[in-house]
């Protein structure tokens, strides 16, 4: 008789281990409609997030558009969306990011505003590099 003819494990009955699929067990834990978390909570975190956009969207353009009618000049517009996107950006790695935003706004616009009156300023005068360095701020 070789090794692998004798019973070695012993046999159970087929009923003794039930196969049971992921799906099965894992039924009671399925969320009713996609989106939806499975505890019954009634606001789907997709579309609270889709909502969260839309309004910062807004508020983005809302900012941005008052900043652009204040400056006047075309030269400060490219300037002006790219300080408004870095500031979203650092917003955005906040926790409320609609209360951050208009004051990094501000900070940004700011800032581009005096980059922008220095750059035409060297434009204007011509100066060289060593005036620029002495005038910056």
């Amino acid at each position: 008789m070789s090794y692998f003819s004798k019973n070695v494990f012993p046999i159970y009955p087929s009923n003794t281990f039930r196969k049971s699929s992921m799906r099965t067990k894992n039924a009671r834990w399925a969320s009713p409609l996609p989106g939806f978390r499975a505890d019954g909570d009634a606001i789907p975190r997709a579309s609270y997030r889709a909502a969260q956009d839309a309004r910062f969207l807004l508020l983005k353009n809302r900012l941005l558009g008052e900043l652009m009618a204040q400056a006047n000049d075309p030269q400060r517009v490219l300037p002006l969306r790219r300080a408004a996107n870095e500031a979203e950006a650092l917003a955005w790695l906040t926790p409320f990011p609609e209360l951050i935003f208009p004051v990094l706004l501000e900070e940004k616009a700011a800032a581009t505003v005096r980059q922008t009156e220095r750059q035409a300023r060297m434009r204007r005068t011509g100066g060289s590099w060593s005036d620029w360095f002495a005038t910056a701020e």
